[in-house]
Formats: C-alpha cells, structure tokens, sequence
C-alpha cells in the first residue's frame, strides 16, 4: 500500500484506466439500405457502418460465397468499392462484422442500371 502512495497522480490514473475496460460487441450505427442502385460502368460503393471494441473486423462476401469482382474491388475500411460495375456484379452481397464478443452482419443486394443518355434539344429563338 505504500508505494501506491508514492506515486504520481498521472501513475495513478494510468494504473486505475488499465483496471478497467470498455468492450462493445458489434452492432450496426446505421443499417444498411437492403437494395443498392449501382450504374453500367461506373464505380458502386456499399457501406456497412459497424461499431464495436475491440474494433471489429469486417469481411464482405458475395452472397454466402467469397467470390468478390476479381481486380476490380477494393475494401476501404467499412466499404466495399467495385470498379468499373458490369452486369454481371448485381446481386446480394454481405458484409460482416466480427470481434470477440460476437458478430452482425446484412446483406445488400446490388441492382446494376444503365447510364442514361441525355437527348439535348435545341430549340429555336
């Protein structure tokens, strides 16, 4: 018990903060939209905003399988981007969050529409 007394209130904090923490088992901030609109050509991003402690780790799959766009995705953080979006990208997608505390996760289905064409008409003065 003495040489708790012997130490610095900032050594005391320090001590007391490490008896103590915080743990949150994943949960979704905001649920994601069920149905994603991505367009023919252009680069879709699908957002999971989950929160936990420890972190969670997330993981995105296609449908229950881990097949993703071959070199044309990326995950950046909580996001997965598709590069150059095709036909063939449409459908479910899920994304997961994992911490020892447990896991959630949801599934996004990905609609792939045509960009449109825009018909300019020139009218005279």
């Amino acid at each position: 018990m003495g040489e708790f007394n012997n130490t610095t209130a900032a050594e005391r904090v320090k001590l007391s903060i490490n008896l103590f923490t915080l743990t949150v088992p994943p949960r979704f901030v905001q649920s994601p939209e069920t149905y994603h609109e991505g367009y023919l050509t252009w680069d879709t991003t699908l957002t999971c905003k989950i929160f936990g402690y420890p972190p969670p780790s997330m993981e995105w799959t296609r449908g229950t399988k881990k097949l993703l766009p071959v070199g044309r995705h990326r995950i950046l953080g909580k996001d997965l981007l598709i590069k150059n979006t095709r036909w063939n990208d449409r459908g479910p997608y899920m994304c997961r969050g994992t911490n020892k505390l447990g896991k959630v996760f949801a599934l996004i289905v990905l609609k792939v529409e045509p960009v449109g064409e825009y018909i300019t008409c020139l009218i005279p003065i």
